[in-house]
């Protein structure tokens, strides 16, 4: 189980996301969760790119882009999450993945 998990963490920081655990007020709370959702989101986005759900679905990621905005193309999204980077045109994907400035590779996508 540790080894499974030192692998994901290891891969989730090599997608440029990184663990944060802050101690605040009980109740701050729900004002700290609202201050945070996006970014939270935003990052559950690419982890799930990746190959780590962390709880979303497509549905799920697309709903948090409209919530909060993210400068996310709705087509852009369709392409990676339909996983059709696998098959389909590596220059599209590449181009969506350069420009949200994502920390991964098609390769990595692949893998």
């Amino acid at each position: 189980m540790r080894t499974a998990s030192a692998e994901r963490r290891k891969n989730l920081k090599e997608a440029g996301l990184v663990q944060r655990s802050v101690w605040i007020r009980e109740e701050d709370s729900k004002a700290f969760d609202a201050a945070t959702a996006a970014l939270t989101d935003h990052a559950r986005i690419i982890a799930y790119l990746i190959g780590y759900d962390l709880g979303m679905t497509p549905k799920e990621i697309f709903s948090a882009i409209k919530k909060h905005g993210l400068a996310y193309d709705p087509e852009d999204m369709q392409l990676l999450l339909s996983r059709g980077w696998i098959h389909d045109d590596d220059d599209a994907t590449e181009a969506v993945l350069r420009k949200y400035n994502m920390s991964i590779t098609l390769d990595r996508l692949r893998s």
